[in-house]
C-alpha cells in the first residue's frame, strides 16, 4: 500500500523560508573583532579557548532547533495528511461488506404492476446484490443477512463470521428466506453487521441494505446511525426500484356480535388506497368459501388525500351452530386500478357461534288475566316474538307457555341458559338453594318483582342471611298506581351499561321509562351495576335503583324493582324493554367474537382451557412452516413467530396422546407493510448526517463502477502530531537556553 503526503492548505508552506532567520541572525551578530596581542593574558588563553569551543557546540545546537521549530510551524500549520492510493489497477480498495437484504413483507410486491410475471421488489433486490458480489470489484470479506431469518426450528443460516469464499455467497443469497415478518428486525440486523465487521481484516469497511425503504427502514436505520460511525463503517442504502409501486389494502378488521344462532354477526374492515392515484375496489365477503355479500364498488382517492381509506361493514346471521370460518375480500375494477400486493387483499377469521339460548319462564298467579297486566305475557312476547317457531331466533322458551310457580321443581332448571321469575310471591329453601346453583354454574338469573312478592321472604331466602343471590335489601314497596298516581319518569338510563350499549348512537336518544311504583333496595357493597334508576331521592341522593346487574359466581342475576307489564310501569313499553331482555337471556353482549387476530410479529395468546391437565403438550402448525412446539408458562401458551400471513391451527395434546382443546388463528399483513411509499432518498440522507454518519449512498442501483463505499480512502491527518514536535522542541530549546544563560563568563567565577 502507497502512502502519499498531502497539505490542506499547501500555500502555507511559504513559512518555511522562517527557518533561515535564526542562522541570519547569527552570521549578522557573529563579527569579530581585531586581535591586539597583550603579553599578561597569555597564561589564560588555553582556558578561553576550551570554553568558546564549548559555547560554540552549544550555539550551533540551538540553531538548528529553532530553525527547525520555525520550519515545523509552518508545516504543521498546512495541514499535513497521508492518503493512501490503492493497489489495484481500478483505483479502489479491498474492503469488507455486509449485504442486508430486506425480507420483510412489503418485499413481497410487484416491483412493476404492468408486468404480469415481472419480478417482486425481493427477487430485484436479491438481484443487485449478486450484482456487488459478482461485479468488477466485489468484496474481499462479506456476509448476507435478511431482516427476518427463518424461524427457530429451521436450521440456523445466520452467518457468524465474514466469509472469503466468493462460491459460498451466491449460494447463500439464492436460499435467502421468502418475504415474512416486519422491517421492524431490521436495527437487530444492522447491529449484528457492525459486530461482523469489527473482526473484518480490511480497513474499509461497509454495510449494503437492499430495502424499500419504507418508514420504519429510516427510523431503524437512523437508531444505527451513531454506532456505524463509531466503528467507522460506511453505509450504503439501495432500493430495487423507483418511486413506490401502487397498493390497495384491507386491515383492521373486527367481528361483533353476540354469537349466538340467528343472531347477526358485524363485520367490519379498513380499505385504504396507497397509490398516488385514485382505486376503485368492491369489497366481498365470503362464508365457507361461498360468497354471501357484496357490495357496490367504492372509490378511494389518491393517498394522502382526504377519501384515501372507508371503512366498510358486512352483517352476516348464522344459521348453523359451531364455528364458521369466513373472509373479507377486496377486488380491484378496472385497469385504472393497480394493485402491487395480493397479501393484504383478504382478511380471514373464524367465529365460534353457540345454539340458541334455552330460557325457562317462572310466572306468579296473575295468569289469564284479563286486564292486560299479565307481567310473564309481556316478557315471553319480548323472549320469542314470533308466531312460527321455525323463525331464525336466538331464544328458545321452554315450555313456550312458562311455568306457574306453584308448579316449579329445581330440576326443571336443568338444561337452561337462563331462568326469568316474573312476580313469583315466594321462594322455599330448595327453590332458593336450586336457584343459586344455577347461577353459580353460568347461569342467568332475572327477577322482575309485582305485586305479589314477600319482602320478608325474599330478604330470609335470597338474601345476604340466605343464598345470598339478591344484591341487596328489599323494602316494602313505595309509590301509586292509577290515575292519581304520582309517578315520574326515571333517570336517563345508563348507555355504557351491556345490556344497553350500542342500541343508540347518541345517549340522548335512550328514553327514560316511568316508573309509578317498585321496591327500594339497599345495595351491598360489591360490583352490582345499576343501568337504570328513579327519580326518588335514596340515601346517597343518586335515586332508588329500578334495575341491578350484578356477578353470582360464574353467572349474573339481574334485579328488576318494578312489574315487567304496564300495571307498575311502562318499561315494558318503552324500545330498551326488548334488548335489555334478549341480551340478559342470552348473555350477548356486543362482544368481539373473532379476538383469535393478530398481526405479523405479535405475540398470539392461545385460549386454553382452565382445566388442562398436567404435562400437556401444545403445538402450533404455521402456513409455509414447519410444526412448532409450544412452551407453557404459568399455564399460558404464547406463541410468538407469527412471521407468516394465513392461518395457523394448534392443538393441545395430553401426554397419552388424547386431544384436550384446539383452533386455529389468523395473522394479517399490518397496514405498515402495505404502505410501499419510500423515505425520500436526500431526506433519508440527511437525517443519517445529522446522526454523524457521513457519506451515506441512497441509490436505486448501485454505484458504478464499484461500491461508493471504497472508492475515496480515508486521510489520517498529522498537523496534530507535528503540533506536538513543536511543542517538545519549544520545551528542549527553552532548557539549552536557560543552561546557556547560567555558564560563568570565565574559569573560577560563580553564577550569580
Amino acid at each position: 500500500m502507497i502512502l502519499a503526503l498531502q497539505f490542506t492548505t499547501p500555500a502555507l508552506l511559504i513559512g518555511a523560508v522562517a527557518a533561515a532567520i535564526p542562522v541570519a541572525l547569527h552570521l549578522l551578530a557573529s563579527a569579530r573583532a581585531r586581535e591586539v596581542a597583550f603579553p599578561t593574558l597569555r597564561f589564560v588563553r588555553r582556558s578561553m579557548q576550551r570554553t568558546a569551543r564549548r559555547r560554540r557546540v552549544r550555539n550551533w545546537l540551538l540553531l538548528l532547533l529553532r530553525s527547525l521549530l520555525l520550519g515545523l510551524l509552518a508545516f504543521a500549520v498546512a495541514e499535513p495528511y497521508s492518503q493512501s492510493a490503492a493497489d489495484t489497477p481500478t483505483g479502489t480498495r479491498p474492503y469488507a461488506a455486509v449485504l442486508i437484504v430486506d425480507n420483510s413483507l412489503s418485499m413481497a410486491a410487484d416491483a412493476d404492476v404492468t408486468l404480469p410475471e415481472g419480478p417482486t421488489l425481493f427477487e430485484r433486490a436479491k438481484t443487485q446484490a449478486a450484482r456487488l458480489l459478482g461485479g468488477s470489484h466485489p468484496p474481499v470479506q462479506a456476509a448476507v443477512l435478511t431482516t427476518n431469518e427463518p424461524e427457530p426450528n429451521a436450521p440456523r443460516t445466520a452467518p457468524q463470521r465474514l466469509d472469503r469464499d466468493r462460491e459460498a455467497l451466491p449460494s447463500r443469497l439464492a436460499a435467502l428466506a421468502a418475504p415474512r415478518g416486519g422491517a421492524d428486525r431490521l436495527m437487530v440486523r444492522l447491529r449484528r453487521a457492525i459486530k461482523l465487521l469489527r473482526r473484518a481484516e480490511p480497513e474499509q469497511r461497509a454495510v449494503y441494505v437492499f430495502t424499500d425503504a419504507q418508514p420504519g427502514v429510516g427510523k431503524a436505520l437512523e437508531r444505527v446511525a451513531a454506532e456505524l460511525a463509531a466503528a467507522g463503517i460506511r453505509l450504503a442504502v439501495v432500493r430495487p426500484g423507483d418511486g413506490a409501486p401502487p397498493n390497495v389494502a384491507a386491515a383492521d378488521l373486527s367481528v361483533m356480535g353476540a354469537g349466538v344462532l340467528g343472531r347477526p354477526v358485524r363485520i367490519e374492515a379498513l380499505v385504504r388506497n396507497f397509490a398516488p392515484v385514485p382505486a376503485r375496489v368492491t369489497p366481498e365477503l365470503t362464508v365457507k368459501g361461498a360468497s354471501v355479500a357484496k357490495l357496490k364498488p367504492i372509490r378511494l382517492a389518491s393517498a394522502g388525500t382526504d377519501g384515501d381509506r372507508r371503512r366498510v361493514g358486512f352483517d352476516y346471521v348464522p344459521d348453523t351452530v359451531g364455528a364458521f370460518e369466513g373472509r373479507v375480500h377486496i377486488r380491484p375494477e378496472g385497469a385504472a386500478t393497480r394493485d402491487a400486493a395480493a397479501l393484504d387483499n383478504a382478511l380471514p377469521f373464524r367465529v365460534d357461534i353457540r345454539d340458541r339460548a334455552r330460557v325457562l319462564v317462572v310466572y306468579g298467579p296473575r295468569e289469564g288475566d284479563a286486564s292486560g297486566y299479565d307481567p310473564s305475557k309481556w316478557l315471553r312476547t319480548a323472549l320469542s316474538p314470533f308466531d312460527d317457531p321455525s323463525q331464525a331466533w336466538s331464544i328458545a322458551v321452554r315450555p313456550a307457555d312458562g311455568i306457574a310457580a306453584s308448579a316449579f321443581e329445581p330440576d326443571q332448571l336443568g338444561g337452561m341458559d337462563a331462568a326469568f321469575f316474573v312476580d313469583v310471591p315466594a321462594f322455599s329453601a330448595a327453590q332458593a338453594e336450586a336457584v343459586a346453583q344455577f347461577a353459580r354454574r353460568d347461569g342467568r338469573v332475572a327477577l322482575f318483582l309485582g305485586p305479589q312478592v314477600d319482602v320478608d321472604n325474599y330478604n330470609r331466602r335470597l338474601g345476604a342471611t340466605g343464598v345470598g343471590l339478591l344484591p341487596g335489601v328489599l323494602r316494602p314497596a313505595v309509590g301509586r298506581v292509577g290515575d292519581t298516581s304520582d309517578g315520574v319518569l326515571t333517570r336517563r338510563p345508563d348507555a355504557t351499561h351491556p345490556l344497553l350499549a350500542g342500541l343508540y348512537e347518541e345517549p340522548s336518544r335512550y328514553r327514560p321509562p316511568a316508573v309509578m311504583r317498585y321496591y327500594p333496595v339497599d345495595l351491598r357493597q360489591g360490583d352490582a351495576q345499576v343501568p337504570l334508576r328513579h327519580t326518588r331521592a335514596a340515601a346517597n341522593d343518586a335515586g332508588d335503583p329500578v334495575l341491578v346487574t350484578a356477578p353470582f359466581g360464574d353467572g349474573h342475576v339481574m334485579l328488576c324493582t318494578t312489574t315487567a307489564s304496564s300495571e307498575w310501569s311502562n318499561l315494558a313499553a318503552r324500545p330498551i324493554f326488548l334488548p335489555m331482555v334478549v341480551r340478559m337471556a342470552t348473555g350477548e353482549t356486543t362482544q368481539v367474537l373473532a379476538d383469535n387476530l393478530y398481526a405479523v410479529g405479535a405475540s398470539a395468546v392461545l385460549p386454553l382451557p382452565s382445566d388442562l391437565p398436567p404435562d400437556v403438550r401444545v403445538s402450533v402448525m404455521p402456513p409455509e412452516a414447519a410444526q412448532q412446539t409450544v412452551t407453557l408458562r404459568n399455564d399460558r401458551a404464547v406463541f410468538a413467530d407469527t412471521w407468516h400471513v394465513g392461518r395457523y391451527d394448534w392443538v393441545a395434546q395430553a401426554p397419552r396422546g388424547g386431544r384436550v382443546a384446539g383452533g386455529a388463528l389468523f395473522v394479517h399483513m399490518p397496514l405498515v407493510e402495505s404502505d410501499f411509499r419510500p423515505v425520500d432518498a436526500a431526506e433519508l440522507k440527511a437525517r443519517l448526517e445529522a446522526k454523524g454518519l457521513q457519506g451515506v449512498t441512497v441509490a436505486t442501483e448501485l454505484p458504478a463502477p464499484g461500491p461508493a463505499v471504497s472508492a475515496a480512502p480515508p486521510r489520517r491527518p498529522w498537523w496534530d502530531y507535528v503540533l506536538a514536535a513543536v511543542v517538545a522542541l519549544l520545551v528542549v530549546e527553552a532548557v539549552i537556553a536557560n543552561r546557556r544563560q547560567r555558564m560563568p563568563a570565565h574559569p573560577g567565577a560563580s553564577p550569580s
